[in-house]
């Protein structure tokens, strides 16, 4: 019976020690393996991160019946007073990182830190969608959130962008997008749907008031700016309040029409108001045909400067 156990032992002995010796070599071989791998593989450090990573760029694929001009434009940014060229630098299309403050915003101390990266990774400028962060004040306050930016605050993020040769595109929504005011019992009977806070009723001239009010509050803060992003995207709803329904049904039901009636509005303001050069979403400009474009923009007596970006 001894015996037995001592040759169990013995076997169980030897086949943890082949084991080990398998374990062993098959360590070596892969060690082996990958010092042959080539450079830049998954295994080994690549390139640097610059080269690597590539920063959200948005395309310019179109302007507003080619009003927008292709020259270049300096880099870094250039002084407000240059020519405002579009959205393009000395190495192609501008790398615009664009920063939505809803929700959960970045406070200015971590600015600090991600400025420096984004420029560090190619970036060219910083689109801030403010929403409830600006800090709105006079008949406007209602729409600031508790922790709005202050005016200092929006200084310091202005000297962190030019320090970092970062250009700073101040983004207000003037269409869709507006839960942060709709949600507003103030502000409800200019919804478009009376049930959602998403879009403006285009045809209230509280509408139009207000927006030029938001904008103009913004603009003040961005003196400097050679360029305004107003959103226009994703208006849900339009065409659905009473306003609009009677609208449709002495204009041939033509929904383009509306939307270009109210966009292009606040497009001229904007830039008759500040000489900057108006950016907007181009979902909606995709439902509608040239003709219609065409025919709304010449009845405009001035054309907004206007480029649409995807």
């Amino acid at each position: 019976m001894a015996m037995k156990r001592l040759a169990l032992r013995a076997v169980v002995l030897c086949l943890v020690l082949v084991a080990a010796v398998k374990l062993l070599e098959s360590r070596t071989e892969r060690k082996q393996k990958l010092a042959i791998m080539d450079p830049g593989s998954f295994w080994h450090q690549g390139p640097k991160v610059k080269e690597a990573v590539t920063v959200h760029k948005s395309e310019v694929i179109n302007s507003f019946l080619n009003w927008a001009q292709t020259p270049e434009v300096p880099d870094p940014p250039v002084e407000k007073g240059a020519d405002t060229a579009p959205l393009e630098t000395s190495k192609g299309p501008a790398r615009i990182v664009h920063l939505d403050l809803k929700g959960a915003a970045p406070k200015v101390k971590y600015m600090k830190q991600i400025f420096p990266l984004f420029s560090s990774l190619g970036a060219d400028g910083v689109l801030l969608e403010y929403e409830d962060m600006f800090p709105y004040h006079g008949n406007l306050t209602i729409l600031r959130s508790p922790y709005a930016y202050s005016m200092e605050d929006i200084e310091e993020i202005k000297s962190l962008a030019k320090l970092n040769k970062l250009e700073l595109i101040p983004l207000v929504q003037v269409f869709g997008h507006l839960e942060f005011v709709l949600k507003h019992e103030r502000y409800f009977h200019l919804r478009e749907v009376r049930a959602f806070p998403n879009s403006l009723n285009p045809h209230h001239p509280g509408s139009v008031a207000l927006v030029k009010d938001m904008v103009s509050q913004v603009m003040d803060c961005h003196p400097d700016a050679r360029w305004f992003h107003m959103g226009a995207d994703e208006v849900r709803g339009l065409g659905e309040s009473q306003d609009s329904k009677n609208w449709l049904h002495s204009n041939k039901g033509d929904v383009g029409k509306m939307f270009l009636n109210h966009a292009v509005s606040l497009a001229r303001f904007i830039t008759e108001r500040s000489g900057v050069r108006v950016i907007l979403w181009d979902d909606m400009l995709r439902k509608i045909s040239p003709a219609t474009i065409k025919g709304v923009m010449m009845r405009s007596p001035s054309s907004p400067n206007v480029l649409w970006i995807d």
